[in-house]
């Protein structure tokens, strides 16, 4: 499938340092993405002429930029997420190294909003962010022990998906129907939230495991790559779980 840069969400998570949020922008604008979201900045959003200054041309992508208090609430409404990392992570998740998953991505026949999470300069994603991530995705590089840059990291993932978005698009979103719609982040998350609530009241959980086996219960929900149709299925049997385990 061609990749529209339409479906993708640039996410920063706590920048710190405004001018790298306008070279991300300018990256964006470069390569017709155009979807800019920001977690809790680390700087005053009144402040932002730097940033406005660094993206040089692509300065209403700052002033159109979506804010959010959580990057949960930030990702409600997508499909896939991808966190940008390079640190190790000990929770079951699929890890890539970039032109691998982007190649994944064209395989897929089906258009999803995808969310491309990026963390602070300082200290990159947290392991709660991460557990939001459907990938783990890795920037590859000959010194491994070096980072790239905030917004150099941007400009690389988008120069790789850009090479897969350069013929016009063919499918979209709103072209699929119920039954092929791929559920959110969001709807993901209702899932989880009831899920554990009912298992809360069962033997299910472990001493000393709980953690890892909710985020195995999340990892395998986002592998399922449920539609909103099976979405509303699996509602359904929850609250049908629910009624049971009340009456008893």
């Amino acid at each position: 499938m061609v990749l529209s840069p339409s479906l993708f969400h640039v996410v920063l998570v706590r920048p710190r340092i405004p001018e790298n949020v306008g070279a991300a922008a300018r990256s964006m604008k470069a390569f017709g993405f155009d979807n800019l979201l920001l977690v809790d900045p680390g700087f005053s959003w009144e402040e932002r002429g730097a940033a406005c200054k660094t993206a040089s041309g692509a300065g209403e992508l700052i002033e159109q930029a979506r804010i959010y208090p959580s990057l949960k609430e930030c990702l409600a409404d997508c499909h896939r997420v991808a966190g940008f990392s390079r640190r190790g992570y000990v929770f079951p998740r699929a890890q890539w190294d970039l032109p691998g998953w982007a190649g994944q991505l064209q395989a897929d026949s089906t258009p999803r909003k995808t969310a491309l999470v990026f963390g602070p300069e300082d200290y990159g994603l947290s392991n709660a962010e991460r557990h939001l991530c459907h990938d783990i995705v890795r920037i590859p590089t000959r010194a491994k022990t070096l980072s790239l840059n905030l917004a150099q990291a941007v400009t690389v993932v988008l120069y790789e998906l850009s090479k897969a978005s350069r013929l016009p698009e063919v499918s979209s979103l709103s072209s699929l129907s119920r039954k092929d719609t791929p559920a959110t982040q969001g709807d993901l998350e209702r899932i989880m939230q009831n899920a554990v609530e009912i298992l809360n009241s069962t033997s299910f959980f472990k001493s000393g495991r709980r953690e890892h086996q909710v985020e195995t219960l999340r990892f395998l929900l986002q592998r399922l790559a449920l539609t909103t149709a099976e979405y509303d299925t699996v509602m359904g049997i929850l609250q049908a779980l629910r009624i049971s385990i009340q009456g008893r």
